[in-house]
């Protein structure tokens, strides 16, 4: 079983690789600008789920990472550093929902019922 610890380390971790691939993602949006989209709803999942630990963010980011692959697959225009990123978006999406589920809080006082 892993513990508190070691959660938190993992969950910062992914959220923290969120936010690498949201500062790669603005590098590109001066060649598409689109992708300043994708950058900042990157961005503000990896910051709430640095911050707060969410569960909906972290499946967010994991639904947000399946659908940008699935775009780059059916694009034609699209590069092997993108799908890389993407890659990354699903993975720490998946870690993130991972150990953002087996996060447990610790309780503050009372007896827990």
């Amino acid at each position: 079983m892993l513990n508190h610890e070691k959660c938190l380390d993992k969950i910062k971790s992914n959220a923290a690789n969120l936010i690498v691939v949201a500062a790669l993602y603005i590098g590109y949006a001066f060649f598409e600008v689109s992708l300043i989209y994708d950058s900042v709803i990157l961005f503000i999942l990896g910051v709430v789920i640095l911050k707060w630990k969410s569960r909906v963010a972290s499946i967010a980011a994991l639904i947000f990472g399946v659908v940008s692959l699935y775009l780059l697959i059916s694009s034609s225009n699209s590069d092997g550093i993108r799908f890389l990123a993407a890659g990354v978006i699903v993975w720490s999406g998946a870690l993130s929902t991972y150990f953002t589920v087996k996060f447990q809080k610790p309780k503050v006082g009372g007896s827990g019922i």
